[in-house]
């Protein structure tokens, strides 16, 4: 039950988003459409009706690939993860553009897994979002898929998926505490639940989730490294009930060898 409340308060949380998202182009549209009517001239117009449909489509992208991850039963699906991460990125759209953040998005030879997709989207959505407020106008995020293995079960093997920030990165005391529950260092408009939530949907997946953070200058940063195995859909495995079982939460205090080694920082990479 904790679990179900905890992921409708990350849902309310997407769901802002969402709507911040759409706002944007509909004032953008509207904008245009009192231009249109201000102007005489044929070539005006067509630039700016060219100007809204884009916009438009940029709604109707949205809104698609909200759907598409929400639109589920309780079963897990096979799922290209690119494709959801594509879907979280368009959220976010207008928000990085706003902040000029270089978006950097590298997947290799992928393979489909056995998830929940709104759940995995769930959880890039909040890995994102915490991305674009660590860091200042002007960053840079890496997100990197590739197949793996399960870090402490080599024969497991699945996807994993590294979200790497230009940000100020993490202190050794928030390190300590990062997935606890109603933990925050936003005093004003954080809720201290959305990585506590991540964990327990990685955790559900029977996946796993690792952090490396550097407060280095010139070379400051965060990764989120988040392993999922591929599952199988038949016999349902790779699914777990709501609790939390020991080692799914790896934080790595202040170690910024595998973050250097991920997303190099405060140098060309």
């Amino acid at each position: 039950m904790a679990l179900r409340a905890e992921k409708l308060a990350v849902a309310g949380r997407l769901a802002a988003s969402v709507a911040h998202e759409i706002n944007n182009p509909l004032e953008a549209i509207a904008n245009m459409l009192y231009l249109i009517t201000m102007t005489e001239s044929t070539e005006a117009t067509r630039r700016l009706a060219s100007d809204a449909l884009n916009e438009l489509m940029r709604i109707s992208l949205i809104a698609q690939s909200t759907l598409k991850f929400h639109r589920q039963t309780g079963t897990p699906k096979i799922t290209v993860l690119s494709e959801v991460l594509e879907s979280v990125l368009a959220l976010f759209r207008g928000k990085l553009q706003a902040q000029e953040i270089a978006v950097d998005v590298q997947s290799g030879q992928e393979v489909p897994i056995a998830c929940m997709p709104s759940e995995t989207q769930q959880i890039f959505a909040n890995l994102v979002a915490n991305a674009i407020e660590a860091m200042q106008p002007k960053g840079r995020l890496l997100i990197r898929l590739r197949p793996s293995r399960d870090w402490h079960k080599p024969t497991v093997e699945g996807m994993r998926v590294s979200v790497c920030d230009s940000g100020i990165g993490i202190d050794r005391e928030t390190m300590r505490r990062i997935f606890e529950p109603f933990f925050t260092t936003k005093t004003d408009t954080g809720t201290g639940l959305g990585l506590w939530v991540v964990a327990q949907l990685v955790e559900r997946h029977r996946g796993r989730v690792r952090v490396w953070s550097s407060q280095r200058p010139g070379a400051s940063g965060t990764v989120f490294s988040v392993f999922l195995p591929i599952g199988d859909i038949a016999e349902g495995d790779g699914f777990t009930n709501d609790s939390v079982a020991l080692g799914a939460k790896e934080p790595q205090s202040q170690s910024s060898e595998g973050l250097q080694r991920l997303f190099p920082l405060g140098r060309e990479a």
